[in-house]
């Protein structure tokens, strides 16, 4: 049999062997995980599965998935251009090679092997929990890829408050030694280190876009923004923060269409245990290459540790919500289906579980009071042991319900949401900082990579389905501004699909080493002590 070859050239590779289809087909098709919510599968002609190559072609991060597969089937290959051709001494990027800023002294240990692991590689994932300093890395990456090549670095961020954050930490470090730039909130700065969003860098390429043509809006093709299309293309480097994004088509088109010649990854959560966008991510950005555990952290006291009790009571979901939030459903399935075909038969419409899912959410934690009312003792609460709790929930209007109830209540907090003015949310996150507010109510705005000063207490608020999204809210307190952080989550009892997303929340949980009580009561005591057991907490934890 003969030997097989991958030549890697930028964003993707080829293999070359005479079953080279074959072999590709067999290692680089994964199912997609809801087949039937797209019209080519209902009619039959698409089997479900999609396909991460085009003949012999497929994305360079996969090689290593390619390369596995070939030696279990007892396949020789030869690879070139994986990794990079000689190999650069690079042990005069140590501890110290940024300088002392605020309260960054000098590099940890896990991040300085973290960043000799990505410049002895032109791709990879760094994971490494909230806390573990990733900022810290990228500007060392960017600043030593520069010094050696004078290569630069593009930076995409999810959202544009971290896009101003990394502006301003990136400046700080490099002072005048290297022009930051930034593309997003409406503002464009060219650097040799640009930070930008990726809805605006998918301006890169020609779209289809909404514009007002008179009284009705109409779709256009946009033609590409030349300088965003340069940036992509010509940058040597290529880094995606909270990289698990780049499975959204967004972040993948970027990554797939540039030229860089490095390009890494960095999240505390990047694989979400869902094929089809795990085998994204990694042929957007290559494999983990290195892996920081939080109990790492937390054991050489560089970050907090969670405590994370899960309430799971009757007295806070209530009663059973399965048959009307199915109901409700089908309910509005009719509805849809008669706008369109008014004498349709409609004795045999079964709503999809998307649908199911949005009423029961809706009835089991947005518009359930008992819920609500018991997120509020919770807060109250924590509050009055002296912690400062964040509140985080996912929609509109359980966000303004939870207000209301938190105004009722008379005591201090803030309120921000996605768009809330960015003044407002600074100062929202300034004044929680200095200890003058003691709660803030917030939402997905808040649940990444943001820099918030001493958080103690995280209230889950939402019994969210993205176990992604629940890590990330808990890194929110993982910094090592406190000993530990106190978490508050909620079990739905009240309809199978909020318990089972709930269940999958714990089990993930305790595999990043959190430790986790449940609480099967939902009372006070006269003195209020037993209602959440973080005081007792050791004692507790040690006898479950």
């Amino acid at each position: 049999m003969a030997r097989a070859a991958i030549y890697v050239r930028g964003a993707f590779a080829e293999l070359q062997c005479d079953t080279a289809t074959e072999v590709l087909e067999a290692c680089l098709t994964v199912p997609h995980p809801f087949p039937h919510r797209i019209v080519a599968y209902r009619e039959k002609r698409w089997d479900g599965r999609v396909r991460f190559h085009s003949g012999t072609r497929f994305p360079a991060g996969l090689a290593e998935r390619v390369i596995a597969h070939l030696h279990e089937t007892g396949r020789d290959v030869s690879v070139h251009g994986l990794r990079p051709k000689v190999a650069h001494d690079w042990s005069w990027v140590g501890a110290d090679y940024l300088p002392p800023v605020g309260k960054f002294e000098r590099m940890w240990p896990h991040q300085l092997e973290a960043v000799q692991a990505a410049l002895n590689a032109r791709r990879g994932i760094i994971k490494a929990p909230t806390g573990s300093g990733k900022t810290e890395m990228i500007a060392t990456l960017a600043r030593a890829l520069f010094e050696q090549f004078r290569w630069r670095t593009l930076i995409l961020e999810p959202k544009k408050g971290l896009m101003h954050q990394t502006v301003e930490r990136l400046q700080s470090y490099y002072g005048d030694e290297l022009r930051v730039g930034w593309m997003g909130d409406s503002e464009r700065v060219e650097g040799d280190v640009v930070v930008a969003t990726g809805q605006t860098m998918q301006g890169f390429q020609p779209r289809r876009m909404k514009q007002r043509d008179g009284r009705r809006w109409v779709k256009r093709m946009v033609p590409p923004d030349p300088l965003l299309r340069s940036i992509v293309m010509d940058f040597e480097v290529l880094i995606g923060d909270e990289v698990h994004r780049a499975s959204s088509t967004t972040w993948y088109d970027i990554f797939m269409s540039s030229r860089a010649k490095r390009r890494y990854g960095f999240s505390a959560t990047p694989l979400k245990s869902d094929d089809l966008s795990d085998t994204r991510m990694i042929g957007a950005t290559g494999p983990i290459i290195y892996e920081c555990e939080p109990s790492t952290l937390i054991e050489a006291g560089l970050a907090a540790k969670p405590k994370i009790a899960m309430v799971m009571s009757e007295r806070v979901s209530g009663d059973d919500v399965s048959t009307v939030a199915y109901e409700a459903a089908r309910e509005a399935a009719i509805e849809r289906i008669l706008k369109r075909h008014p004498n349709a038969p409609i004795r045999r419409v079964r709503p999809d579980a998307k649908e199911v899912y949005r009423h029961a959410y809706r009835l089991g934690i947005v518009e359930n009071e008992l819920h609500n009312r018991a997120v509020l003792e919770a807060v109250q609460w924590l509050v009055e042991r002296g912690r400062r709790p964040l509140v985080f929930c996912r929609y509109k209007p359980h966000w303004e319900r939870l207000r209301e109830l938190f105004e009722g209540a008379g005591f201090n907090f803030d309120a921000v949401w996605g768009d809330s003015d960015k003044g407002d949310r600074d100062l929202a996150k300034q004044s929680y900082g200095r200890g003058s507010t003691r709660v803030v109510l917030t939402s997905t705005i808040w649940d990444e990579g943001e820099d918030i000063p001493n958080v103690d207490a995280i209230v889950l608020a939402e019994g969210v389905r993205s176990v992604t999204n629940a890590l990330q809210r808990i890194g929110r307190g993982m910094r090592r501004d406190s000993k530990d952080v106190w978490v508050v989550d909620f079990v739905p009892t009240c309809h199978p699909m909020l318990l089972s997303h709930a269940a999958s929340r714990a089990d993930h949980y305790e595999s990043e080493g959190y430790e986790v009580l449940l609480v099967e009561e939902w009372r006070k005591s006269r003195d209020g002590r037993n209602l959440l057991p973080f005081e007792t907490w050791d004692a507790l934890h040690a006898s479950a």
